[in-house]
């Protein structure tokens, strides 16, 4: 992470997209942008999991390199170069499957209870092992785009700083993001205990 630029003037390269994309929640270019990122993610999510698992990588890498993958397409979304990817499903496979090789760390994200976590429902300490007991992968699945990104970043630790970083992003959006994903999270498991959803 790098260390925060005390006392130099901001390196203009550092904003990757107009003020107006990353400031306005209700921008209508993200608002296509997240569209087409919900259907690339809503056709290729299971794909690009088969086809690293044929590869030999445990569920842990295959997350992270799904999850990098779809946000390198993010990118391309916002920068308007999706169009050129002339077949996205084979992209998204090697892109995940080049950062799965070239990952030689030990994974950042935490192991999770799959069980529900009662106080999860009621309170309003949001702390990173309520986020935990929350976020579970058939959780995650109920969630839109954006929301699913910065959830799945959240459970691999990253900060709302690195998350706007890789996001292209406000940090207050990242805040957003995330109340919004836990208020869909929590009507998930409500609706889940009372029997409405599969579990």
């Amino acid at each position: 992470m790098p260390e925060p630029l005390l006392g130099r003037a901001p390196d203009p390269r550092a904003r990757r997209s107009p003020p107006s994309i990353q400031n306005d929640v209700h921008s209508p270019m993200e608002n296509e942008c997240t569209d087409q990122l919900e259907h690339v993610m809503n056709m290729h999510f299971g794909a690009i999991g088969r086809y690293l698992a044929t590869k030999g990588y445990d569920s842990a890498a295959i997350e992270d390199a799904r999850q990098y993958a779809f946000i390198q397409s993010w990118g391309k979304m916002k920068a308007g170069d999706w169009h050129t990817i002339e077949n996205p499903g084979a992209w998204l496979k090697k892109v995940a499957l080049r950062h799965a090789s070239r990952s030689n760390s030990p994974a950042r994200r935490r192991e999770l209870p799959l069980a529900l976590h009662e106080q999860a429902l009621t309170t309003d300490d949001f702390s990173e092992e309520v986020i935990a007991d929350l976020i579970t992968e058939e959780a995650i699945r109920s969630l839109d785009p954006m929301s699913r990104i910065v959830a799945t970043m959240d459970r691999d630790g990253f900060t709302s700083h690195e998350m706007a970083r890789c996001l292209s992003i406000s940090e207050q959006k990242v805040r957003d993001l995330r109340k919004r994903y836990l208020k869909q999270l929590r009507r998930f498991f409500l609706k889940q205990s009372a029997g409405e959803v599969g579990g």
